[in-house]
């Protein structure tokens, strides 16, 4: 997310949720926009987490704190 408040596509996604996981993470929070790369993340990487979709810094926020 930049500073005025764009959510921007996550670089190297793959290797983001890898790095998630293999800091204990189950859940993750994912913009909307890096949705079309989760066909480079291995299948085994992906039942290990689960991935909180959001579309913007609102949404974001009550996500973050569970609540709907």
């Amino acid at each position: 997310m930049t500073v005025g408040g764009t959510i921007e596509k996550v670089e190297q996604f793959a290797d983001v949720l890898q790095v998630c996981v293999g800091s204990g993470a189950k859940k993750v929070l994912i913009p909307a926009s890096s949705v079309v790369d989760f066909q480079t993340v291995p299948s085994d990487l992906l039942i290990k987490e689960q991935p909180i979709f959001y579309s913007d810094p609102i949404n974001t926020v009550f996500k973050a704190l569970g609540v709907s």
